[in-house]
């Protein structure tokens, strides 16, 4: 049995930290590839695939149970984040 004073570490708590720099490492990435994909492609074209991930992942999010599986998802969600944050300003301004 644990006693009381003893701190409890689960998964959520060991990868707090490494959560948001692996978010933030995926955006940076995605932010600076996905504007020469939009260039070749198109704004809207490559805004509609992100968003269909995001939504996806949204849901997958329930089923990362293990530290891979939250790994994986901090990297493909950030990665799509990243790129609808860079792909947003410029849908706004071309008024799709």
């Amino acid at each position: 049995m644990r006693s009381a004073d003893e701190p409890v570490h689960s998964l959520l708590t060991l990868l707090a930290r490494p959560q948001a720099a692996i978010l933030n490492g995926a955006a940076f990435v995605a932010r600076i590839t996905v504007g020469f994909a939009a260039d070749r492609f198109g704004n809207l074209t490559v805004a509609v695939p992100t968003t269909i991930v995001i939504a996806v992942m949204i849901f997958a999010m329930l089923g990362a149970t293990s530290s891979g599986g939250v790994i994986a998802f901090c990297i493909v969600f950030g990665a799509a984040s990243g790129a609808w944050g860079a792909l947003a300003d410029s849908l706004v301004a071309a008024g799709a």
